[in-house]
């Protein structure tokens, strides 16, 4: 899923024409660009059926100067705000998923000359691995399909306790 995200990020930036990095900066990289480094990841449970993992991505957007790059930032700030905070996704083919990620946290500093941190946080939901059970598809009682069989309110509580 985390590359799906990554690749939908990619691609709502593409009116801002940056040149995107994934790997270590080559020497001589151009810029405008975006430097796309592996997110952090911070895991916890959610609830008795899925986990929570959030991610922190720190990008960092190069400029010819620190006005150039700071503009950059503030651009993809201003469009991911724009738009609630919410990037669409697109399946394996590039095509709209109908669905998308929500950004939770937008933030921007300058942190060398020419060069711009943008951090973004959001959070995935993921359901727990469950274990494979072989589950009843008729359950009898006295020799009768229990869905057969009216049970009056009080004997039902019998059956149970």
């Amino acid at each position: 899923m985390l590359e799906m995200e990554i690749a939908a990020l990619v691609r709502f930036m593409d009116p801002l024409n940056l040149k995107t990095y994934f790997k270590e900066l080559p020497e001589g990289f151009a810029t405008p660009s975006v430097y796309f480094p592996p997110p952090e990841v911070s895991s916890g449970t959610h609830s008795l059926s899925a986990y929570s993992n959030v991610f922190s991505l720190f990008m960092k957007v190069f400029g010819k100067n620190s006005a150039e790059s700071y503009y950059y930032a503030s651009q993809i700030e201003k469009s991911i705000l724009g738009r609630r905070s919410r990037i669409p996704l697109y399946d394996k083919d590039g095509k709209p998923a109908g669905k998308s990620f929500r950004i939770d946290k937008v933030g921007i500093k300058n942190i060398d000359t020419g060069v711009t941190q943008v951090t973004l946080d959001w959070k995935t939901l993921t359901a727990y691995d469950d274990e494979t059970y072989i589950k009843a598809v008729n359950f009898f009682y006295e020799g009768l399909a229990l869905s057969l069989i009216h049970i009056s309110e009080p004997t039902r509580h019998s059956l149970i306790s």
